[in-house]
């Protein structure tokens, strides 16, 4: 997780803590990867500077 962290980063960008804690969901196999995935989508709708 902080290698992907370090590459999102070093583009330029910081995810939230909403983003992390469900990043870690799924990496620790709490939810698969439909739910993540499904999960993911509002982070990707809301515009930027909200």
């Amino acid at each position: 997780m902080e290698f992907a962290r370090a590459s999102v980063g070093l583009e330029g960008f910081t995810p939230s803590a909403l983003c992390l804690e469900h990043a870690r969901y799924f990496i620790e196999g709490e939810i698969d990867l439909d739910e993540f995935l499904k999960g993911s989508l509002p982070v990707f709708e809301t515009p930027v500077g909200e």
